[in-house]
């Protein structure tokens, strides 16, 4: 299981979101805790960094 820090930056971000990318993004949160490895549809890491991009796609 993956240890994943999420800053109150980013939760303000995420809350001021639609209600479906606030969704996606605790869903991702929870797949990326338990599976191994994560398509990079869903989750890139960011170069010469120890941080990732989490890819959400909402169609509105």
């Amino acid at each position: 299981m993956r240890e994943i820090d999420i800053t109150e930056e980013c939760l303000e971000f995420i809350d001021s979101q639609g209600e479906r990318v606030s969704l996606k993004f605790f869903q991702l949160i929870e797949v990326i805790g338990v599976v191994k490895v994560v398509n990079t549809n869903f989750l890139k890491k960011l170069q010469s960094t120890q941080f990732y991009e989490l890819r959400i796609k909402a169609v509105l």
